[in-house]
């Protein structure tokens, strides 16, 4: 079965999605220690760059939801053009900027 680019896409997407939440945790442990960072939130993050970080991991999850099933959709029934190639190549350099 050959791989599509769509695919490797996704899959890079849901490493970075899933990567997302690692410098909040820090951050978090640096904020209010390692006894705290395990009870639920109760305090925005300081950081601005980690609320912001915390926001885009959300927005990622949710558009998981539209991306993943369309570029799985592409490899099961081998769709791939180069349209379909350019779209999910933006889609995820758009979360790189």
């Amino acid at each position: 079965m050959h791989i599509s680019t769509e695919l490797y896409w996704l899959v890079l997407t849901l490493i970075m999605t899933a990567l997302f939440w690692v410098p909040t945790i820090i951050n978090r442990i640096a904020e209010t220690g390692v006894l705290a960072t395990l009870m639920p939130p109760q305090l925005q993050p300081k950081a601005q760059w980690a609320e912001r970080l915390k926001r885009a991991h959300a927005n990622a999850v949710e558009n998981l939801v539209i991306f993943a099933p369309l570029a799985l959709a592409i490899q099961i029934t081998s769709a791939s053009t180069t349209a379909t190639v350019t779209a999910c190549t933006v889609y995820f350099r758009g979360w790189c900027m």
